[in-house]
């Protein structure tokens, strides 16, 4: 029997042992949930495996180990950008540009990246194009709004939407090119997929 695309809809908490402190990373609450369909890429395999084998109404309380790979040093993926592409009217936001923050990037071809500031000196940011994950077990908590076997429709849309470049949340690129994996803000569609399930 021909395994079914799920729509699934969750709320979840996602936390990471940052400096020894179990840290709340990402917070998707119910009134603003991640959604995505099984087997298509949207999510992270194991959090996409997790949720799929679930039901409407179930609770889950699991760890993905090193979901974006080792924190391996790539000093390759470093990068000195000029400070001037950060100011506005001459003054540098310091609540957005800040060491530790991160930030949407884009290349000359206009493929976007996350970069992670690592130091902000007199005329440029030094960033790194390093996964800000990466490294870390990210353990969510969280609940199963919605699972139901997904309509062609639905399939078709997220087939049309990834086919215009997004990457998909759980691709390389996350959503961050339509709305932002792991700034809630949903970018991916009605309802929004915005979420690290799927980053």
């Amino acid at each position: 029997m021909e395994k079914k695309n799920k729509y699934i809809v969750a709320a979840y908490k996602m936390y990471a042992d940052i400096n020894g402190e179990h840290q709340l990373l990402e917070d998707t609450p119910e009134d603003q949930p991640f959604w995505f369909i099984s087997d298509m890429g949207m999510a992270l395999p194991q959090f996409d495996a997790e949720l799929s084998s679930m039901h409407t109404g179930d609770t889950f309380d699991f760890v993905i180990a090193k979901a974006f790979g080792e924190n391996e040093d790539h000093p390759e993926n470093e990068v000195d950008l000029p400070k001037s592409i950060f100011m506005s009217d001459g003054k540098l936001d310091e609540s957005v540009v800040h060491i530790g923050a991160v930030i949407p990037v884009s290349n000359g071809e206009g493929n976007r990246f996350n970069a992670l500031i690592l130091e902000i000196g007199e005329q440029t940011v030094k960033v790194t194009l390093n996964h800000p994950l990466a490294g870390l077990d990210l353990h969510f908590v969280g609940k199963v709004l919605e699972s139901r076997p997904a309509t062609e429709k639905e399939i078709d849309q997220v087939v049309a939407f990834l086919s215009r470049g997004c990457g998909g949340c759980g691709g390389s690129g996350g959503c961050e090119s339509c709305g932002g994996c792991g700034e809630n803000d949903g970018g991916c569609g009605e309802g929004g997929c915005g979420g690290c399930g799927g980053s």
